[in-house]
């Protein structure tokens, strides 16, 4: 089979990611989507939408295999999927807006997203497989972990440091120098004043802890 790139996702994350990457390349360089129970013939963007698992058997005594980019805003389910293309030896491509400047950056990891209209100053460094959606801003020196998502418009202000699993609500807005711990959710609309411990849900203005999650 001659499939170069696959995006993983079939629904408006993965129409939003595929037209970032025409915009980005003039071009269409997608051959394929993949979910994880596709219907009998499914297509999307009147491409063949194949079968997560059904991708990795097709694949597993290829060589080349093509390189997958996750478009799904979910963490967990992201995490999942990551795991098992990467056990089963894809690549990882990413889909950053051309208006990022990388070369003023500390560090981009793979099967990154940065969406239109987003802005990233200088010296931030971002894990592997984070989506950042449209509208966001994200000042110097900020370090963000891997499999974070970053919903619209968000803002952090600088030093901001965001651990692994994360996710960030729509117009989240974080002071300097604040740390959210690993596995935590910040609410849409949430003012981060002050460090978030691991595995917590925070919201409101100013946000404050309002449960646990469980590992």
């Amino acid at each position: 089979m001659n499939i170069s790139r696959i995006i993983i996702g079939a629904g408006r994350q993965a129409l939003e990611t595929y037209y970032l990457l025409y915009d980005i390349n003039g071009t269409d360089e997608i051959d394929a989507f993949a979910i994880d129970n596709p219907e009998p013939g499914q297509q999307f963007l009147a491409k063949k939408v194949y079968g997560t698992s059904e991708l990795v058997k097709i694949y597993s005594a290829e060589t080349n295999k093509p390189a997958v980019l996750l478009a799904i805003g979910a963490v967990e389910v992201s995490k999942r999927l990551v795991a098992l293309f990467k056990e089963n030896n894809f690549s990882f491509f990413s889909a950053i807006s051309p208006e990022i400047k990388l070369e003023r950056q500390h560090f981009i990891g793979e099967g990154v997203t940065i969406a239109q209209g987003s802005v990233i100053t200088c010296n931030v460094s971002i894990g592997n497989y984070v989506l950042i959606n449209i509208g966001c801003t994200i000042s110097h020196d900020c370090t963000i972990g891997n499999h974070v998502i970053i919903s619209p418009g968000s803002h952090l202000a600088g030093s901001v440091h965001i651990e692994d699993d994360v996710f960030v609500g729509i117009g989240a807005t974080f002071l300097p120098r604040v740390k959210v711990g690993k596995g935590s959710i910040i609410a849409a609309g949430a003012c981060v004043t002050r460090d978030i411990p691991p595995y917590c849900m925070a919201a409101g203005v100013p946000a404050v802890v309002k449960k646990q999650i469980k590992r």
